[in-house]
């Protein structure tokens, strides 16, 4: 077992991982590393040759107060105090608690959930990180072999300060090339470093021997339409990473400009795309065309951290009919349907009840957990109602 401290993670946990899935290539292994024995919140510790993981602390950063992270147990006791509440049992609610499957000592969030209440049956799957951040992958309600393994250990890769190491000089590891299907599960065939090989979709454990590159077409995992392995995005990133890698071994610091090109988990382009040499954040498809006139041509600093283009791009695959913000690309927090408007997260949940367009006064409705409509109300006195009443399901007509 390996171990040592993340301190780039932003988490501050020691963490830990085996090597027992590693493949052996020659003198080189194939990184098909278990990553997090240990995970987040908590430490490896070891007594002679057996380890175990004993609880850190409980909430992100370690100190309650200042961070906004909930274990995923003590909000799971929330969801059911709300399900269970006086309100929601007869129809009316305020807000939406959707209840969240736990995992790793009931601290962290499953690969994969479908956030649902009795209100709201059966929503897709998604997959998320430890803290439950949506991340890459998606399914149906009813697809059984959607995982979202491949989504999380991606996703753990990337917390975790890889480095490569040549000639005695260290950095950053920019080109590992993972594939993940759209559902978050691993695609079967796999390559790195100029070997590949084939492995278990809802695992990713190695089924073949690993080849060189150059004879994948034996692999029985090999599908020709596919193409080369490597996608336009993940060869433009991994082409970086090697030129970077070469200049370090010579000795020079290659000083990047701007916002590199991001990548999803599948190779293609990531749905925000950011350019300081044209002065643009566009929300774009898999082939990063720009999806409609969503996105900005000014300040470019200010706009990268806010575009999340999730909506955007949900609209374009016709996966939502949710308004989107014209900038940024994410969910607008008001929504509106039919008789009935409510608030969404930067995910599309529910996170408001439903409320009439207009309450008994005729006036708008006062939305506590709105903070779009809560601006706008105090803006304008006198243009909202506060005694309006949330439903849990569409208010009555």
């Amino acid at each position: 077992m390996y171990s040592g401290t993340n301190s780039d993670s932003g988490w501050g946990q020691e963490w830990a991982f085996r090597n027992e899935s590693l493949v052996k290539s020659g003198e080189r292994w194939v990184p098909l590393i278990s990553l997090f024995d240990c995970h987040p919140n908590y430490s490896c510790r070891c007594s002679g040759p057996s380890c175990g993981c004993t609880v850190t602390n409980t909430t992100q950063g370690g100190v309650e107060e200042q961070y906004a992270y909930v274990g995923c147990e003590r909000a799971w006791q929330f969801f059911k105090a709300w399900e269970e509440s006086e309100g929601v049992t007869q129809g009316f609610c305020d807000e939406i608690l959707l209840e969240e499957d736990c995992s790793v000592g009931d601290e962290g969030r499953e690969p994969i959930q479908s956030k649902s209440n009795k209100y709201e049956a059966k929503p897709p799957k998604y997959c998320v990180d430890f803290w439950g951040n949506t991340i890459f992958g998606d399914a149906e309600y009813d697809d059984g072999d959607a995982a979202c393994e491949c989504s999380r250990k991606q996703w753990e890769l990337g917390s975790i300060a890889l480095r490569n190491t040549v000639g005695g000089r260290e950095w950053m590891k920019d080109d590992m090339s993972l594939h993940c299907e759209e559902t978050g599960n691993y695609e079967e065939w796999q390559c790195d470093e100029g070997r590949c090989w084939c492995v278990d979709a809802a695992t990713g454990k190695a089924k073949t021997n690993v080849v060189p590159e150059q004879l994948a077409h034996f692999l029985p995992c090999y599908k020709e339409s596919k193409g080369d392995y490597q996608r336009r995005c993940e060869s433009m990133r991994i082409g970086l990473a090697q030129a970077e890698a070469k200049f370090l071994l010579h000795g020079h610091q290659w000083a990047r400009r701007g916002y590199d090109t991001r990548c999803d988990y599948d190779g293609s382009f990531y749905r925000a795309q950011c350019s300081t040499s044209k002065n643009t954040c566009s929300c774009v498809d898999k082939n990063n065309v720009q999806i409609g006139a969503f996105g900005v041509n000014d300040n470019v600093d200010y706009w990268y951290p806010q575009m999340g283009c999730k909506c955007a791009r949900d609209t374009y695959e016709g996966r939502s009919e949710m308004g989107c913000t014209p900038q940024t690309g994410n969910f607008s927090e008001m929504q509106q349907f039919g008789n009935f408007e409510f608030c969404v997260d930067d995910d599309g949940d529910y996170k408001s009840g439903k409320y009439p367009l207009a309450g008994d006064s005729g006036l708008k409705c006062e939305i506590e957990k709105c903070q779009e409509r809560i601006d706008e109300c105090a803006y304008e006195v006198g243009i909202c109602d506060r005694d309006c009443v949330g439903y849990c399901t569409a208010p009555p007509a």
